[in-house]
């Protein structure tokens, strides 16, 4: 009988705390609330052209994955900011056969900041980071270019994950302190 009581016991105190929890203020991170981020296009200081679109295209497709966010490229209607910076791209060797590079990494520095528009805090900032990624090259040229632009493109999809796991973090951390 004792055992029995215990969960009627549990449940009764939870129904009595939940409004005293709730009127205090107490908020679950993860709400519903969705901040716009207003995606700005980054600055490329490369002759890769194509890295600021593949960028963005991979943030917008990162952010689809959470309510948390919605995403535009209107400040004037959004929340927050994200805007970056491709640095530069170094092309060094890393091993040679035969006194030519068998592969080769490519260096990608970035920079970025996400920033709260109402409240004017930066939320995130990268003032700047390598990227590295190894490739092979080929005896073909076609081959060779096609493993650089692969390189280029896992660091993207690392560089986009990272951003959206630290927004999501910052918004959460956000979130539970109002």
């Amino acid at each position: 009988m004792r055992h029995q009581q215990r969960p009627a016991l549990a449940l009764s105190l939870l129904l009595l705390l939940l409004p005293i929890l709730t009127s205090c203020g107490y908020r679950i991170p993860y709400s519903n609330t969705t901040q716009v981020i207003a995606l700005r296009d980054w600055n490329n200081r490369t002759n890769e052209l194509q890295i600021t679109a593949d960028i963005s295209d991979r943030l917008a497709e990162w952010y689809q994955k959470t309510s948390m966010v919605t995403t535009n490229g209107n400040t004037k209607t959004a929340d927050l900011v994200l805007s970056g910076e491709v640095v530069s791209i170094d092309r060094p060797a890393l091993s040679y056969k035969n006194n030519v590079a068998s592969q080769i990494k490519v260096r990608l520095k970035l920079r970025y900041v996400l920033k709260d528009l109402h409240s004017e805090k930066i939320l995130i900032e990268e003032p700047g980071r390598t990227w590295i990624q190894t490739y092979l090259t080929a005896g073909d040229a076609a081959q060779t270019r096609a493993n650089y632009h692969a390189a280029i493109d896992e660091i993207v999809e690392k560089l986009c994950e990272e951003i959206y796991q630290r927004t999501v973090m910052a918004l959460s951390v956000e979130q539970a302190t109002k």
